[in-house]
């Protein structure tokens, strides 16, 4: 089946792949929040990504993706790996040096403009044909997504300078979309997540390398923490990866990324459940609006063309 035959209607297996795909983002920012209180952020980011990459690996093993792969030269497999260098390279580098600085709920939903820049860029690069209900319901959810950022307390400086590391790990993550676009349509979304999770770390490694930063592996850290540490990493970076990827094979990234606007509804709905967060009127108000624009993308692809 070929992703131009799947993309002219409405694939509810995309669905509750894609919406899968933000629950786990959200969630896993969260338990991120959690760890970075004792561990630093590229820390944090080394034990996720090393455990994902190893739990990819050994399931494209398993299903036979590195033999086929095998086939192909060196070149191919770099030409694959190579957006993972902005997500989650650069992306969630960026992202958990903001979210040292900011809290759970704004990483979440300042996540949330992702559609927005996804939705630009697959128009200006691709020519993706963007409806105007599309552009709507979109200005739609990004409006619950404002609201909810907009009823946030002014905490300083040092908050606004997270959020603003956290903005541009985002546009990063948005570009990897474009970049993985059409990769996909010839390759098993398990095995390119973990190529590019792969020279994600490497970047990483090659970051904070450059810069001095080193790794801060100490023993006096509870042994539940780094537990927690590869457990987002599971679910933040193996399965999230992969049940988008799996997602965008079906349909345009253009409908996909809308639903990256959930992200905010689990990450906040977690940040308050497990880490006592503040949750206020208008966030609420803020979520439905953005779950009722979300939804209305959904139906509106179950319609007919």
């Amino acid at each position: 089946m070929t992703p131009t035959k799947t993309r002219t209607g409405f694939n509810s297996h995309a669905i509750l792949l894609i919406t899968a795909s933000a629950g786990c983002w959200g969630f896993g920012t969260v338990i991120s929040k959690e760890v970075l209180a004792t561990v630093p952020p590229l820390t944090v980011l080394a034990v996720q990504l090393s455990t994902s990459i190893v739990v990819l690996w050994l399931l494209a093993v398993w299903q036979g993706h590195v033999a086929r792969l095998r086939q192909h030269p060196w070149l191919t497999w770099i030409k694959l790996a190579t957006p993972g260098i902005f997500e989650p390279g650069l992306s969630y580098g960026f992202g958990l040096i903001g979210l040292s600085l900011s809290s759970a709920s704004q990483a979440a939903l300042i996540g949330a403009t992702e559609p927005v820049f996804i939705l630009g860029l697959a128009w200006l690069l691709f020519r993706e044909s963007i409806s105007l209900k599309l552009l709507m319901l979109s200005a739609l959810a990004m409006m619950g997504v404002m609201l909810t950022v907009g009823s946030q307390p002014a905490n300083g400086g040092q908050i606004l300078l997270g959020n603003l590391w956290i903005l541009l790990g985002t546009f990063c993550a948005a570009f990897y979309v474009l970049l993985s676009r059409r990769a996909v349509a010839d390759h098993d979304p398990l095995i390119l997540s973990a190529l590019q999770q792969t020279i994600g770390l490497v970047c990483i490694v090659l970051f904070s390398w450059k810069f001095g930063v080193g790794f801060q592996f100490s023993s006096t850290i509870p042994i539940q923490i780094w537990l927690m540490a590869a457990l987002s990493g599971i679910v933040q970076y193996a399965l999230a990866f992969w049940l988008y990827l799996s997602a965008i094979r079906l349909i345009p990234v253009s409908i996909a990324a809308q639903f990256l606007s959930l992200i905010p509804v689990f990450g906040v709905g977690g940040a308050y459940l497990f880490l006592g967060e503040r949750l206020t009127l208008i966030q609420g108000m803020g979520m439905t609006i953005t779950i009722a624009a979300v939804s209305q993308i959904s139906r509106s692809q179950s319609s007919p063309e």
